[in-house]
């Protein structure tokens, strides 16, 4: 894989003044080999609140720890890596402080048609996975069969938006899928996917959506404090606010629909750490309302949001989105194969 190195001295501020301070703290540091950056300022793909992402190879034997960290308007991720792992290294990690080469070599040996094409096959497993889940929940908790679909299509978008050749993201997971599909004139693939979050109809309830995440994460965040499992953003910052300023509110403004795939991918994301935690299910349960009726406190209420965010979503049929659902997988695997990701 071709590799190429970062110049800071590209990014605008006041993106490069903090970029520059962290990578010169990071080169002070005795453990550390080598610095990189990742996610949209390496491939070069930004918007006005584009995060930095910073992969950090350690010396020795180390698990893979990710810290997050919130300034004034700006969010810094680290990526903390051993020498050991450095095959878990972001496929579009571009080195900026690589003395003995350690990052570059790891990267160059890798074959990027290969990486993505075990990607995108691991995405159509997972999203057969949400499939099955959604049919197995359907006639015990249509919300549930609800939310395994949620699942389904934001898996799938990401794979979706790879197999086009483009970058993937989360923060504009919707808007993202529009550009890639425009580039390959298959936009039916956006319309059926945002079907399965009520689009366009549940643009009219955006606020409320932003208002229902704003809360619940002022209120679950008191839950994983101390906690060892459970989100890094929860357990390592003290609150919700620079978080949701610094990430969640620009999806809000830039794009309705980006916030809304937000919404309804949050919400399980963080009740899987719930169930987790307070009932030993490693996934989630295939009832999740139902069995969640152990929950009290903050974890109920978090749920209970979960729960007014899916009703607003109105009186579709699971059943019938499970069907369509269905029928984009299938139009997926053909998609993949056509190969646009292919870089040779």
């Amino acid at each position: 894989m071709d590799v190429r190195p970062f110049d800071p001295r590209r990014v605008p501020s006041p993106w490069r003044q903090i970029l520059e301070e962290e990578v010169e703290r990071l080169q002070e540091r005795s453990d550390v080999r080598a610095i990189g950056i990742a996610g949209s300022w390496a491939q070069e793909d930004t918007w006005a609140h584009s995060d930095i992402d910073i992969e950090v190879v350690l010396r020795g034997e180390h698990d893979f720890t990710l810290q997050v960290t919130e300034r004034e308007g700006m969010s810094v991720d680290f990526g903390f890596f051993g020498e050991g792992n450095l095959e878990t290294l972001p496929y579009e990690t571009r080195p900026l402080y690589d003395p003995d080469s350690v990052m570059t070599r790891a990267l160059e040996s890798r074959d990027l048609d290969e990486f993505l094409t075990k990607r995108l096959r691991e995405g159509l497993d997972a999203c057969r996975d949400h499939l099955g889940q959604c049919e197995e929940s359907v006639s015990v908790d249509p919300r549930s069969a609800l939310v395994f679909l949620h699942l389904f299509a934001w898996t799938m978008s990401g794979l979706l938006v790879i197999a086009a050749g483009d970058n993937p993201t989360i923060k504009r997971r919707c808007t993202r899928l529009e550009r890639a599909m425009g580039m390959r004139h298959r936009l039916d693939f956006l319309t059926r996917c945002g079907q399965l979050f009520g689009l366009p109809e549940s643009l009219e309830h955006a606020e409320e959506l932003l208002s229902h995440l704003r809360e619940g994460y002022r209120e679950i965040w008191r839950f994983f404090k101390g906690k060892t499992d459970g989100p890094a953003y929860m357990i390592q910052q003290p609150d919700s606010e620079l978080w949701f300023r610094n990430r969640i509110e620009p999806v809000y403004v830039n794009d309705r629909r980006d916030l809304i795939w937000i919404v309804y991918g949050e919400f399980p994301f963080v009740e899987s750490f719930l169930f987790r935690n307070l009932t030993g299910h490693e996934t989630l349960p295939l009832d999740i309302f139902g069995t969640a009726e152990a929950f009290s406190g903050d974890p109920e209420r978090w749920v209970s949001r979960h729960i007014q965010c899916l009703d607003l979503l109105g009186e579709g049929s699971a059943g019938d989105l499970l069907a369509m659902s269905g029928d984009i997988l299938e139009d997926a695997k053909d998609f993949v194969e056509e190969g646009h990701y292919l870089t040779g």
